[in-house]
């Protein structure tokens, strides 16, 4: 891909399983950071569902998440288009090992992102969300949607940019990012939670169901969090 993405747009919420699916309608789901098949042109609509349907149980479970261990939870290499024709892949390459054909994306622009994120406590008293859900997979707390503030276009040498175009003028933004956190904040509110005697409000969007069920997260089971 030509271009490289200057600083990120994040929008953090938590919703249910059912609701996740519901936010995911209309949009096409397509690999991008990683091979895909000869052949290749979208991933089934339970793509970005499944891994959070398998994150909603296990994060409410017995036992704490574990990377290694569960890593049926941590298959988010799928982002969000509007339009198919907007995400080619380049020509295809055979691996060497297997004989297989594959492609790798070459969208002209991004598509909006997903995956998980954690809420970590610091020791400055403040929460982070900044920390790769990897890095303490029990302390997720919902799902992140993310699309860079500005694309940068290499030019024809790759050693130096085009052009810097605002994330509002790109299509995908405007057709993808900025309508589905609309889509969001029109069924949910503001996350707000007491730890001790400290009230948190971490700017992260609940629906009434998600709700219901955070008290049952590892994140608030450790850290004794009320709502």
């Amino acid at each position: 891909m030509n271009w490289f993405p200057q600083g990120w747009n994040r929008f953090l919420f938590l919703v249910t399983p059912e609701e996740w699916e519901e936010l995911l309608s209309g949009f096409h789901q397509v690999t991008f950071c990683r091979r895909v098949p000869d052949g290749y042109r979208e991933s089934p609509p339970e793509t970005l569902l499944a891994p959070w349907r398998a994150l909603w149980e296990k994060l409410q479970g017995p036992e704490p998440l574990d990377f290694k261990r569960d890593r049926a939870c941590f298959d988010w290499a799928d982002g969000l288009a509007h339009d198919l024709d907007r995400c080619p892949y380049a020509a295809p390459f055979r691996d060497e090992e297997t004989g297989e054909w594959f492609r790798l994306a070459d969208f002209p622009e991004p598509c909006a992102g997903v995956q998980p994120f954690a809420m970590v406590p610091g020791e400055d008293g403040r929460l982070h969300t900044r920390f790769h859900y990897s890095q303490f997979p029990w302390l997720i707390a919902g799902l992140e949607l993310h699309y860079p503030k500005k694309v940068a276009y290499f030019n024809k040498t790759r050693d130096g940019y085009e052009r810097v175009v605002p994330c509002d003028e790109i299509e995908t933004y405007c057709r993808v990012y900025r309508p589905l956190t609309q889509r969001i904040k029109g069924m949910t509110g503001p996350l707000t939670f007491s730890i001790g005697d400290k009230t948190f409000r971490p700017g992260v969007r609940v629906s009434s169901g998600a709700k219901a069920a955070f008290p049952g997260f590892w994140f608030a089971r450790e850290y004794g969090a009320r709502l």
